[in-house]
């Protein structure tokens, strides 16, 4: 059974609730805004770049290149297939252009 008074202020309790909603949503989109401009600001190296750096070390054709973003650092996962068939994949750091990891594939 309902009463006339639950009713009473349920378009204040609605405009709270839009409100709120509003506010999360404008915070979320600005701290957004905000990991995507330091994030940019932390790439001082281009992929080809890069890949430069990558080939130097590790001669060969590369398979596959991609930048990612794991742990506050930006680095570019490259795969380099060596003249003997081995599969190696290179970590390289967005921001000093420097070999972060490596590994050989099988």
């Amino acid at each position: 059974m309902y009463f006339r008074g639950d009713f009473a202020n349920y378009g204040i309790y609605k405009k709270q609730i839009i409100t709120t909603t509003i506010i999360i949503v404008i915070s979320v989109i600005c701290f957004g805004v905000y990991i995507l401009h330091t994030t940019l600001n932390n790439i001082n190296y281009s992929k080809s770049e890069a890949h430069v750096v990558a080939l130097k070390q590790f001669p060969g054709t590369i398979v596959s290149s991609q930048i990612e973003y794991e742990h506050m650092q930006i680095f570019y996962h490259l795969e380099i297939e060596n003249q003997q068939q081995e599969l190696i994949e290179i970590n390289i750091s967005a921001k000093s252009g420097k070999i972060i990891g490596f590994e050989y594939k099988e």
